[in-house]
């Protein structure tokens, strides 16, 4: 059974989608699961769309006396950038199978590689996983101390209960069982939140990674050429004498071979030759696998520019707001542990998409050096010719952007930061003013 690369490398990622009812389903998925998909994703989006519209609702009758309004303005934002989240990929979703199925057309699976080939697939696949449990774990934690924020804060029953984040419905919260219906809407609410937030992050950060370990796929093969010439030419002469049907077609070869040197003599050039030929055949193939990586990396680019732009627009307002209002309450306080997880996990969605943009650039890099370090000295003129392309195309890395506005890597990540503190001292200068 042949191996489908997008079922090796996406396999966990386009679980959750469509568990989700992000993704469509699969071809042989059965009709209940298929309705469950859907209906799952009408809820959290439903629940979303009442949450925010409950939210709203509050901020226009406490308009002129908010009593937090920065914990208003994370909360509105937090519900655009979810909201945002969950119709990106389903809207367009056609192109987003377009690439997934290119994976199938160019990435590697090296079942039959050597050894070492191997070893960046598991650390690719391990390091997926990891990154996946990054995004889910402080995210479920954020989730869950919003829920419980105001059952441990409370003292005296539903009466001096707040709700999970400031909201207002159109029935008594005040007590039983007006309080606690709203309490479980907006705790499924920011449960939902913090789930979609991660989900699509993840996804994007795992086709980077996957797409890295290709560029370092090629970086091998290019180190290794002439060792694959030499074995592809040694298979083509073992199925050539596979092909010769009779001993006496072999012993006459044999005797041929011997009547003369100068025959033998040509014999070994053309074996030179043949080991040319190969050289060149596979780095032309290199060369198509690089432009088609340079396509792929490409398109990835233009799908996720837009929502890497969202996210970090938002996440640099979360990070502001946050650390400003950590600042204002006590550490070790309920409030604070809330605020603190919400912040992990904004860093955590902020940092593994600038590490992963910041690797496929240095790796897509290393295909110049790989290139240049590689057995290249004997080989023919059009071999060197198609070397130096990749290293001239080499030159310009792989750039992974925010709608053209910023690149997404660590200088990125940076920046945010930077421009979080910056915020954050204005804020603060404001409020004591």
């Amino acid at each position: 059974m042949d191996i489908v690369p997008s079922e090796v490398y996406m396999y966990e990622q386009l679980k959750i989608q469509r568990m989700l009812g992000l993704w469509p389903p699969e071809e042989n998925t059965a009709l209940w699961k298929r309705v469950i998909y859907k209906l799952v994703f009408y809820f959290m989006l439903g629940i979303k769309i009442t949450t925010l519209t409950a939210v709203l609702y509050h901020m226009y009758l406490e308009w002129g006396h908010l009593p937090d309004p920065f914990d208003n303005i994370i909360i509105l934002a937090s519900h655009y950038n979810t909201i945002f989240g969950m119709i990106y990929i389903p809207t367009m979703i056609d192109k987003f199978e377009l690439l997934i199925k290119s994976v199938d057309n160019i990435f590697i699976v090296p079942t039959h590689f050597p050894e070492e080939y191997k070893i960046i697939l598991k650390e690719t696949m391990r390091s997926s996983k990891f990154i996946t449990m990054i995004f889910m774990g402080p995210a479920c934690l954020t989730g869950f101390s919003y829920a419980a924020k105001p059952l441990l804060t409370s003292s005296n029953g539903t009466e001096s209960m707040s709700l999970p984040y400031q909201a207002s419905f159109p029935f008594d919260v005040s007590e039983s069982p007006g309080y606690w219906v709203a309490h479980l809407l907006l705790s499924v609410s920011m449960m939902t939140i913090c789930l979609n937030g991660t989900v699509n992050c993840d996804f994007f950060v795992s086709l980077i990674m996957k797409t890295t370990s290709q560029f370092r796929f090629l970086q091998l093969m290019i180190l290794n050429v002439k060792e694959d010439a030499l074995k592809r030419k040694k298979q083509k002469e073992q199925e050539k004498i596979k092909r010769i049907s009779t001993t006496d077609e072999i012993s006459d070869m044999l005797q041929s071979l011997e009547d003369a040197d100068d025959k033998e003599q040509v014999k070994i050039e053309d074996r030179e030759d043949n080991i040319d030929s190969e050289l060149i055949q596979i780095l032309s193939e290199f060369v198509k696998k690089h432009q088609e990586l340079l396509q792929f990396t490409e398109d990835l680019e233009s799908l996720a520019s837009p929502f890497m732009l969202f996210q970090i627009s938002v996440y640099v307002v979360f990070l502001c707001l946050n650390v400003f209002a950590m600042s204002m309450v006590a550490v070790g306080s309920i409030e604070f542990i809330n605020t603190m997880l919400f912040v992990v996990t904004v860093i955590s969605l902020l940092l593994m998409p600038a590490w992963y943009g910041n690797e496929i650039r240095v790796q897509s890099a290393e295909l110049a050096k790989a290139a240049s370090i590689c057995d290249w000295i004997d080989a023919p003129h059009s071999f060197k010719t198609s070397l130096r392309l990749i290293i001239q195309r080499a030159q310009k890395p792989v750039q992974l952007t925010a709608l053209k506005f910023c690149a997404v890597d660590l200088n990125m990540f940076t920046m945010v930061l930077k421009a979080t503190y910056s915020y954050y001292q204005v804020l603060h200068k404001i409020f004591n003013e």
